[in-house]
């Protein structure tokens, strides 16, 4: 294995998962808890959401990158 490879089925699954969940929860689900729940401010729970949703993104375009996703 070279370095920067991802081999491992279950890695490799795991990785696309963490993409989606940050891309679907983080616009919608954590600025709802930060806010309500644990009285975040508005502002700042839309940011994190935000920053959330772009990490996401960037997952995704990293595992099409490293052709993890054809």
């Amino acid at each position: 294995m070279s370095y920067g490879q991802i081999n491992s089925k279950f890695l490799r699954v795991f990785l696309v998962m963490i993409a989606a969940v940050f891309i679907f929860v983080g616009p919608t689900y954590l600025p709802l808890i930060l806010n309500e729940v644990l009285r975040v401010d508005f502002v700042v729970s839309m940011v994190t959401g935000f920053v959330v949703f772009l990490v996401g993104i960037f997952d995704l375009l990293f595992l099409a990158y490293k052709r993890v996703i054809t």
